[in-house]
């Protein structure tokens, strides 16, 4: 299970950018010279308030749960995983229901409310790669 990131608006240094995918952003700054490692870097260090937020908020009967709950290193989206399928194999239950009718808990919950922020910190963390790449 993960949350992912995908559109917004993001204010920088006056100018309005519609950002209609974080992929086709991070893609285009790759394809101007950006090392995907600053890119998955980016990403991780956007992704570690939305998962720490979502380990607050989960369940903790036992811990196994919110311990299992990481920023994802990816180039090109912001992304929380928890655990797998053979270590955690209730971690979709428990955030979505039983039936699945209960709704997104802890993770999409977490995600909504720090995504003004992520957003914001992705497009200004976009720009200082840039500018350190001479772009």
């Amino acid at each position: 299970m993960s949350g992912i990131l995908t559109d917004s608006r993001v204010d920088l240094t006056g100018a309005r950018v519609a950002v209609t995918g974080i992929t086709a952003l991070a893609r285009d700054a790759e394809a101007v010279g950006v090392a995907v490692d600053d890119l998955k870097e980016l990403t991780a260090r956007l992704a570690a308030p939305i998962a720490a937020l979502a380990a607050s908020m989960a369940p903790h009967k036992t811990g196994r749960l919110s311990a299992g709950i990481k920023p994802s290193r990816s180039k090109r989206k912001v992304m929380v995983r928890v655990g797998s399928a053979s270590r955690l194999p209730y971690a979709g239950v428990n955030h979505w229901g039983t039936t699945g009718s209960n709704g997104p808990q802890w993770l999409s919950k977490a995600e909504e409310h720090l995504r003004a922020s992520t957003f914001a910190g992705f497009g200004e963390g976009i720009a200082q790669l840039l500018k350190r790449y001479n772009w």
